[in-house]
């Protein structure tokens, strides 16, 4: 599996690696409690108090400050005060409750409901009736009957605080059919993946879809949509991970599909960041241009910068930059909140969680994004 090549580099590298703060291991702006080292599996912060549009984030039983749409949050007297935030909500409550809350100002615009419905503005006047599209280099893999999601979490260990922030994001009620790491129990949603051997985590992931276990991944096997997430270190392991699946010899060529990767920070010397082409979208969450106290600035080989991926045409590939945000202040899960040019390497999973957790959900943020910047090519 071409997932040694970071194990490879991994130990080349072990001798100047004397410092906590590598790749993922350090924070500025998120911190665990200081009286003992947080555990996995422990329930995320309340709501984030600086979000506008929500008056109290622990009004309906924190369900406001985590946006989710429940009957309490969709109700009528609009608890969370969705109304008029600039976002849609309609959509989202009128499948959960008869009487939602009005939200006709922020809906009267129907790019806000589905920013896909809209109208070409120059028609073509004689449309060809039946165009020959011709091969699809992207084919739709079809209806998934259930939800897979795996996550590999930064450099050093699972218990740093930024790859702590990391996990809280895989550990949310919302995320489905997560892969836990069990190989040395107690099981940990996320996967250390940091000089250790990377066919594990891969093995982990093909038992997961091998539903009927024949070590086949083909029409037999339960239909599962698949969602890998990375942080740091993590993040360009994820993209060898989904290289390796797409390229496996064991698995048909309608399976070998990866539905989202969501990148945060990804990072590692020389890291390769070219994705396969049977990937639905990615997301990428990281920073061009690191703070001076940047978290990493004294580590070795730091200040370490997120690699921006590189997406063959057609896959959905978005590439968000905080950076360019400047002055844009940006809520950090749990509290607080960063401008786009405070924003450092251990900072990511903690701005980018709300934003992670709406694109996993298809639904719209209600968290400002940071601008983009053009996806290369492989």
């Amino acid at each position: 599996m071409t997932m040694n090549r970071s194990l490879r580099l991994c130990s080349l590298l072990c001798a100047l690696l004397t410092v906590p703060a590598l790749f993922g291991a350090c924070v500025t702006g998120v911190s665990a409690p200081a009286e003992e080292t947080p555990e996995q599996g422990a329930p995320p912060p309340g709501g984030n108090t600086d979000m506008p549009g929500t008056p109290d984030p622990q009004m309906c039983g924190g369900e406001c400050g985590a946006f989710q749409y429940t009957l309490c949050t969709c109700s009528s007297d609009d608890p969370c005060g969705w109304s008029d935030n600039g976002f849609c909500d309609l959509d989202a409550c009128a499948g959960l409750i008869t009487t939602p809350f009005a939200d006709d100002k922020d809906c009267a615009d129907s790019d806000l409901k589905d920013p896909n419905n809209q109208v070409d503005p120059n028609p073509d006047p004689n449309p060809d009736p039946d165009p020959d599209p011709g091969p699809d280099p992207n084919p739709d893999p079809g209806p998934s009957d259930c939800t897979m999601t795996m996550c590999l979490t930064g450099a050093i260990d699972q218990n740093t605080p930024s790859n702590f922030a990391f996990a809280q994001i895989c550990e949310r009620n919302e995320i489905q059919g997560l892969i836990p790491d069990c190989d040395d129990p107690p099981c940990l949603s996320t996967f250390n993946n940091f000089l250790v051997d990377n066919d594990d985590i891969y093995e982990a992931l093909f038992d997961a879809l091998d539903t009927n276990g024949d070590r086949q991944i083909n029409a037999s096997d339960q239909r599962c949509e698949l969602n890998l997430l990375g942080y740091s270190w993590g993040g360009v392991n994820v993209i060898e991970l989904a290289n390796d699946f797409v390229s496996d010899s064991r698995v048909s060529g309608d399976r070998a599909f990866v539905d989202r990767i969501i990148l945060l920070e990804a990072y590692q010397p020389f890291g390769d960041m070219d994705l396969p082409s049977q990937v639905g979208k990615v997301r990428s969450y990281r920073r061009s241009s690191p703070p001076a106290n940047d978290c990493s600035a004294q580590e070795v080989l730091g200040p370490y910068v997120g690699l921006a991926p590189r997406c063959p045409s057609g896959v959905d590939c978005m590439d968000y930059d905080y950076s360019l945000g400047g002055s844009t202040s940006y809520p950090l899960f749990g509290g607080g909140s960063q401008t786009g040019s405070q924003v450092d390497h251990c900072s990511v999973p903690a701005v980018a969680h709300e934003a992670v957790i709406s694109e996993l959900l298809d639904r719209a943020p209600n968290v400002p994004l940071p601008p983009t910047v053009p996806v290369g090519r492989p």
